[in-house]
């Protein structure tokens, strides 16, 4: 509908009309309320029309003015911005954008979510349309495309053997660009369009929307959506290689009228290149924020190209003109009609999802949208919940109509509704539909969102949906809990009341006074931010860089690194990948390395290039590295270049990083190079690169000075901002005496404009704004030790500084306000922010919430903290998991670090537990131990007596926690009786006393499983590696353990003299040493301790031994003493037993609990094979049949495959014997439990 308003001061009232063939919906009333309906039927179409013209102008004259709505909807789009002026046309009303602002009473208004705006496909006359950015720089544009286009000219149409285009059109866009001509024909300007598209590359840019803006300022509107028009019946792409001989050819060519097929789909073109989608949406951003005069023109231009018979060129002109209604429904219809016709995949070119979505983002009403899945009426939704059918061949999937959500919403409106809520309801709903729910103001949508508040999807929408409706929600909600109806534990939270704030009415804790609040919460570090921002100085612009001899400097071992192979290390050896390339008798057998440069130059022909960097001749190996450092999308790593052609390859490792820089950091450590400096900083706030970046500024302090300095005091927004971050590592690194010796350099107005830069934290500029689940009110307080809870002031500067803190770098003067607070009560209060953060989806823009456990959280934090991060993962949570293990990091409590130590030893999802590894080195070299000497240090004690026991007390009796042999917990009563389990208080218990031992009790035993199966699998692999201990740390951190020592005390230990084996003993219940024969056993000066294998005793005294472990009812925590032994030769046929046989997916998997890991994910998660490092290199063991890691039941069963030294040497006899006895049986060990 079109909404019209008059407030002139005594009226507030508002009203719309809706034609819909021959009848006229109008609604009217004030506004705030959704008013009144009639609905009025005239004669014909055309009587309609004129009509609703006659009453638009009657209320005109009354001083009525139209605002921006929603077709379907009843009440104006909340909106921060002043959208465009609408044209007059003959396909819609001329619209005058200003909305209304709602009232705080108004819940019927459509709220569109604050994260959707720049998702949003604007439409003329609509919100989004004053939202769009509009600005254009034309020469930036103009020098983006024509680099592009010489850019592509370099790697591809030079080397061109066939160029398909090479007419007079191909001719015609050399010509221009090579002129630097102005556009003129709109033809040429296609071909130019299609071009400028073309992703010459994996991750290469686009540069469809520069032609765009070179287009529109050159010539104008009309001319850009003529030349867009015939840019999309053109495509670009390479062929591919035909035969090892042919070179790849590049092509230009035109639509087919008469098969409606688009060059997307010519054959052995790369489609994901050409997408013509983000050009198209920058042309309907400018055309929906235009003039009215450049709109009719562009839209006149648009109509001529409509009269074609392509109908592809349609379907873009409805797009970009989405209310030119008589366009979009004309294209529907013609589809419907097509659709019918579709019997073979060869007919569906045109109807592939990237064309299907230019209709769904110009629809606006749910018929349309019906009409497209070929639905007749509204009731009727498809039977499969997770797609609408379009063909019989092809679907508008769920996916795609989520991309565009923000488009449909503000589109559809209401109309949404069924839609959306369809959706959710579905076995997989998309959050982006589920969120639309939350935007429409409709009890029914709410309703919706209750009914499946246990979906997280649904709860972060209904989160949002309480922020836009507080009344409906305290309403429905109010209800849900009174009636006790679905989800209404779930749902209880969410209730917008401010019941229990501090401080309110039946608040139980009173709030602090002024005086005695930490002083940084009363005058915040942020509080002078703006008078020191005013101080900042002015740019210091011409600084040229200071010159800095570039060098190569490599660090102890690092060149041999670079030079490793990381693909497949046996290719190289004879059998190896290059001599299968031999097959075919293209090239001549023998070995590779006496090759003639013609037999290299074959090589060419196959995509491994990096063969040729490792061993061909120098002049094809360089050139092989200087083609890969131009065409990063293939693999060829970089670094075995650099190992082998050092400095030379510098000027193209700066060309890379300046295109690809995060994915160049990595290889950039050698470099001492002051250009390289801008680069790195520019890229130190991603995540995944932020410690390489660091690593390599640190590590060159004097490069990063000389290349950052100018950027710092002189350099535009975004790069001044990294380069100053840049500086401040090293600052923070020790290193501030060469910044300062560098900028002396530059000259005093440089040092003097420097040190008021550095001077100012860059976090202090700008105030967060709180998210939307952010609600104090419904939050514990936050006590200080003094005494009285933070009032809503400070705990609003609190939020701030939390928001602010960084990990790595923490906020000034947030630890001092901390350690005022008591501890219980931070974790409680940090732990219901990061509960209202996950109901809200857990944003990623205010992943702050989760960062903040990390100097809020306690140990109980780090125990519900810790199974969530080993199951983020597999929720596609990885990023997150990574920063909860970071979170536990910076807890720093033995709890928490052994958490990380348990996901360092086991867990399914690799990359979490290498990364868990690392953290765990790190903490180890930061304390100068060993990862195992720190392991030693991490083993938690659980506040257990000295005797590794725990007394509960229940008043009028006690209990005692003992362990058994795989740390279970069991308790006795004062007798000593062994009870089932801990009985519930009496009644002549003491209540409270008796219940903080339960829950004592309760945390005890989620503990313990936690840590107990790590320390098992500790020990187990300290026997397997032979690992040895000093007698004094034996003693400290095993023997007097409370919780180790009950393991220690079921094993058999022997005592070794440089290396060597010469006696056995066990550690008595006492904590006493004895030997075999029971007698007291003295280590003696200078022995070290260590785990007995079975392999290194005999039969002998394997029984004896097992004889006084049976006599003192000892069971051992893993198997030793009856752990099986493998000789050589018994060894080879495990081996050769095992390949072939056919073995349940389950028991494959089971292999990690015995030194294996599985194989990296491939494409789509496939899993191919097992490793397992040893010290003659990694063992493969392959999967003929493969699993994926998110669906293991699609293959129950494996075929074991041989086993390999990598990927291609076979793990014969000889190989075998360089392995130690120990390793080699455990090798056994593993396979025979496997086949068994």
């Amino acid at each position: 509908m079109t909404r019209y308003e008059l407030s002139d001061g005594k009226s507030h009232k508002f009203w719309a009309i809706e034609r819909n063939g021959k009848k006229l919906h109008i609604r009217y009333g004030r506004i705030g309320t959704d008013g009144q309906a009639l609905e009025k039927s005239l004669a014909s179409p055309e009587a309609a029309e004129k009509e609703e013209t006659k009453l638009v102008a009657e209320k005109s004259r009354k001083g009525y003015q139209a605002v921006a709505a929603s077709p379907t909807m009843n009440a104006a789009t909340k909106t921060a911005t002043k959208p465009a002026k609408s044209p007059l046309s003959s396909a819609s009303t001329p619209v005058k954008s200003t909305p209304a602002t709602p009232g705080a009473a108004d819940e019927s208004t459509l709220v569109v979510p604050t994260s959707w705006q720049g998702r949003v496909h604007p439409r003329r006359g609509y919100p989004s349309a004053g939202s769009t950015k509009t600005k254009i720089d034309g020469p930036a544009a103009k020098k983006a495309l024509f680099e592009h286009y010489r850019l592509l000219q370099k790697k591809l149409l030079a080397g061109a053997t066939q160029r398909v285009a090479d007419g007079p059109l191909m001719k015609k866009v050399d010509a221009r660009i090579t002129a630097a001509l102005p556009p003129s024909d709109p033809r040429v300007e296609g071909a130019l369009g299609a071009i400028a598209r073309f992703r010459a590359d994996y991750g290469g840019k686009s540069r469809g929307e520069a032609a765009i803006d070179h287009w529109v300022s050159e010539k104008g509107l009309p001319f850009a959506v003529d030349a867009a028009l015939h840019s999309v019946g053109f495509g670009m792409g390479i062929k591919p290689k035909a035969s090892w001989e042919s070179s790849p050819w590049f092509a230009l060519s035109a639509i087919d009228n008469e098969q409606n097929a688009t060059s997307f789909d010519a054959p052995g073109f790369v489609s994901h290149a050409n997408d013509a989608r983000p050009m198209l949406l920058r042309l309907r951003r400018l055309l929906a924020a235009s003039s009215d005069r450049d709109y009719v023109a562009a839209r006149d231009a648009a109509e001529k190209h409509r009269k074609k018979t392509a109908y592809l060129e349609r379907v873009v002109a409805s797009y970009l003109f989405p209310t030119e209604r008589s366009w979009v429904e004309a294209d529907i219809a013609e589809y419907k009609k097509e659709q019918k016709k579709v019997r073979s995949d060869s007919e569906l070119r045109c109807w592939r999802p990237e064309h299907l979505c230019l209709l769904v983002a110009s629809i606006t009403r749910f018929d349309d949208f019906l009409q497209m899945n070929k639905i007749g009426d509204r009731s009727a939704l498809p039977g499969e919940p997770h797609e609408l059918t379009v063909t019989p061949h092809d679907v508008v999937p769920k996916q795609m109509v989520a991309n565009y959500a923000a488009t449909l919403l503000e589109g559809m409106g209401k109309e949404l509704l069924p839609l959306a809520r369809y959706w959710c309801e579905s076995w997989f709903p998309h959050p982006d539909l589920v969120l639309a729910l939350a935007a429409i103001p409709d009890d029914e949508a709410f309703n919706t969102l209750l009914d499946h508040a246990n979906d997280k999807h649904a709860l972060a929408a209904l989160t949002q949906a309480v922020v836009a409706f507080p009344r409906r929600a305290e309403r429905l909600i109010g209800e849900r809990v009174r009636v006790q109806g679905k989800n209404y534990k779930v749902v209880a939270p969410l209730m917008p009341s401010d019941a229990g704030r501090p401080g309110a009415a039946g608040s139980k804790t009173a709030l602090a006074s002024a005086s005695n609040l930490p002083a940084a919460l009363v005058t915040p570090p942020w509080a002078d931010a703006a008078s020191r921002k005013k101080e900042a100085p002015a740019p210091i612009i011409g600084i040229s860089m200071l010159s800095h001899p570039a060098s190569l400097v490599w660090e102890e071992g690092e060149k041999e690194r670079f030079a490793l192979h990381d693909w497949d290390p046996e290719a190289l050896e004879p059998g190896g990948y290059l001599e299968t390339l031999q097959k075919g008798n293209w090239l001549p057998p023998g070995p590779f390395t006496k090759w003639t440069e013609a037999q290299w130059n074959k090589l060419d022909t196959d995509w491994e290039h990096h063969f040729k960097v490792v061993h061909g001749p120098e002049k094809i190996s360089f050139a092989a590295a200087t083609w890969w450092a131009e065409h990063p999308e293939y693999y060829c790593p970089l670094p075995l270049a650099v190992a082998r052609f050092g400095m030379r390859m510098l000027p193209l490792v700066i060309e890379q990083a300046k295109r690809y820089p995060d994915r160049a950091v990595a290889h950039l450590g050698p470099f001492d190079a002051a250009e390289l400096a801008p680069i790195v900083a520019s890229v130190a706030h991603i995540k995944k690169v932020k410690s390489t970046t660091e690593g390599w500024l640190l590590r060159h302090p004097r490069a990063t000075a000389v290349g950052l300095i100018p950027v710092a005091v002189g350099g535009s927004k975004d790069p001044q901002k990294a380069a100053v971050a840049g500086l401040q590592v090293l600052v923070r690194g020790g290193h501030e005496g060469v910044v300062r010796e560098v900028a002396s350099l530059y000259g005093g107005a440089v040092v003097a404009a420097l040190d008021r830069i550095l001077g100012v934290d860059p976090r202090l500029a700008k105030q967060p704004k709180a998210p939307a689940f952010w609600s104090p009110a419904k939050l514990p307080p936050v006590t200080l030790k003094s005494g009285g809870a933070l009032p809503p002031e400070a705990l609003d500067n609190l939020r701030v500084m939390l928001m602010l803190n960084e990990l790595e770098s923490p906020f000034p003067r947030l630890a001092e306000v901390l350690a005022e607070c008591d501890r219980g009560s931070l974790a409680a209060f940090g732990w219901a922010i990061f509960e209202a953060w996950q109901r809200a989806g857990s944003p990623n823009d205010e992943k702050w919430v989760l960062a903040a456990l990390g100097v809020l959280g306690d140990d109980e934090v780090a125990r519900k903290l810790t199974p969530l991060v080993r199951k983020w993962p597999g929720e596609s949570a990885h990023v997150r998991a990574t920063l909860g293990l970071d979170v536990l990091a910076a807890m720093g409590t033995d709890l928490a670090l052994s958490s990380i130590h348990g996901i360092a030893e086991k867990l399914k999802f690799e990359a979490l537990q290498e990364l868990a590894k690392k953290h765990i080195a790190t903490i180890a070299k930061r304390r100068n131990l060993s990862v195992d000497e720190l392991e030693d240090r991490l083993a938690p004690r659980l506040d257990l007596d000295p005797r590794g026991t725990m007394r509960l007390d229940y008043g009028g009796r006690t209990f005692t926690v003992g362990f058994d042999e795989t740390l279970r917990p069991f308790v006795r009563d004062d007798s000593g009786k062994r009870l089932p389990d801990l009985p519930k208080p009496g009644a002549k218990d003491a209540a409270k006393v008796a219940s903080r031992a339960q829950a004592t009790f309760a945390a005890l035993k989620k503990d313990v499983r936690a840590v107990g199966p790590n320390q098992i699998r500790r020990l187990e692999r300290a026997m397997i590696a032979g690992r040895r201990w000093w007698g004094v740390d034996f003693d400290a951190f095993l023997v007097r353990h409370p919780l180790v020592g009950h393991l220690v005390r079921s094993l058999v230990w022997g005592a070794y003299a440089s290396d060597a084996l010469v006696a056995t003993f066990r550690v008595a219940e006492d904590g006493a040493l004895a030997s075999i024969d029971d007698a007291a056993f003295a280590l003696g000066e200078g022995r070290t301790v260590g785990l007995v294998h079975p392999l290194s005793l005999d039969e002998k005294t394997l029984a004896r031994w097992g004889d006084v472990l049976s006599d003192y009812r000892i069971l051992q925590p893993f198997p030793q003493l009856g752990r099986g032994r493998y000789a050589t030769g018994e060894v080879e046929k495990a081996v050769k037993g095992a390949t072939g046989k056919r073995i349940a997916t389950s028991k494959v998997l089971g292999l990690v609990n015995f030194g294996w890991r599985r194989g990296a994910p491939q494409d789509s998660g496939h899993v191919g094979w097992m490793t397992r490092e040893t010290t003659i290199g990694v063992l493969h063991l392959d999967l003929e049949d493969g699993f994926n890691v998110a669906a293991l039941g699609e293959t129950p069963e494996q075929t074991l495959g041989r086993i390999t030294v990598g990927r291609s040497k076979a793990l014969d006899a000889k190989l075998l014997r360089a392995l130690g006895d120990v390793e080699a049986s455990e090798l056994a060990h593993s396979l025979v439990a496997l086949v068994s």
